[in-house]
């Protein structure tokens, strides 16, 4: 299976995927713990393009982290 083979067949799964638990996230540093998982983020009274670059920085400082 090719690359873009399993990341179709990965997409396909997610769209069909129930959530497994609800989580409520008060501050990026709450994710800290989960090593991996899909984000469907429904976000109640915010700024969704705020949230977006604030998950976005999470994911790069994350990054950089585990590879020091």
């Amino acid at each position: 299976m090719t690359y873009i083979d399993t990341l179709m067949d990965n997409c396909k799964k997610a769209k069909t995927a129930k959530p497994v638990k609800d989580f409520v996230l008060s501050k990026m540093s709450d994710l800290n713990n989960i090593d991996k998982a899909i984000y469907i983020i429904e976000e109640i009274n915010g700024d969704n393009e705020k949230t977006f670059i604030a998950l976005s920085d999470y994911k790069k400082q994350r990054n950089v982290l585990a590879q020091s």
